[in-house]
């Protein structure tokens, strides 16, 4: 189709997804509908070099790299830092995006299921009690939660371990270091 602004025509894609079922109980009818998540994709491939699933899936990827982007401007403050020299904004932006890196490593090995953003995350992990201890010549972390929040922990502490032993076999991780049931 080609719009009046358009300078040429351009190919449009409707995906529909279906959410699943709603029973008729649920809705005061007698028969049961299904939930779809619409959207309209316009682009400029030709049928020749992506089919309609492939532009879908393109489009969802590329909304999946827009939200990274947003979350670094507008979240981690990396919309607008420039300093009068060069070298200092480009040192800043590059700790920046270290530390959101580690920050969703952090995050996605405590909720494996679905990704955290720093806003509405960042609450939650700040809950964890802790209190350095020293024990002998080490320095270490005694954490203090409860119920399922512990559990929870103790669950993402041992991806982590396997993380590590993984992708860093040469790195110790020494038995003071597993976690502790409290009794």
């Amino acid at each position: 189709m080609q719009l009046p602004t358009w300078s040429r025509e351009r190919r449009v894609v409707f995906a529909r997804k279906l959410q699943g079922q709603t029973p008729a109980l649920a809705q005061g009818t007698f028969w049961s509908q299904s939930k779809h998540e619409l959207a309209a994709y316009v682009t400029d491939l030709p049928e020749t070099e992506a089919s309609a699933w492939q532009v879908s899936a393109l489009y969802r990827e590329l909304a999946d790299a827009a939200n990274v982007c947003d979350e670094l401007k507008n979240q981690w403050g990396c919309s607008g830092f420039c300093a009068q020299r060069r070298a200092v904004s480009s040192l800043a932006a590059h700790l920046l995006v270290l530390i959101c890196h580690l920050w969703n490593l952090f995050a996605r090995l405590l909720e494996p299921s679905r990704h955290l953003e720093a806003a509405g995350a960042c609450r939650r992990f700040l809950l964890i009690a802790a209190k350095p201890v020293k024990t002998g010549r080490p320095l270490a972390v005694c954490l203090r939660a409860q119920g399922a929040w512990w559990r929870q922990l103790r669950e993402s502490h041992t991806r982590v371990a396997h993380w590590i032993a993984a992708t860093a076999p040469q790195l110790p991780f020494p038995p003071s270091l597993q976690p502790q049931i409290p009794a």
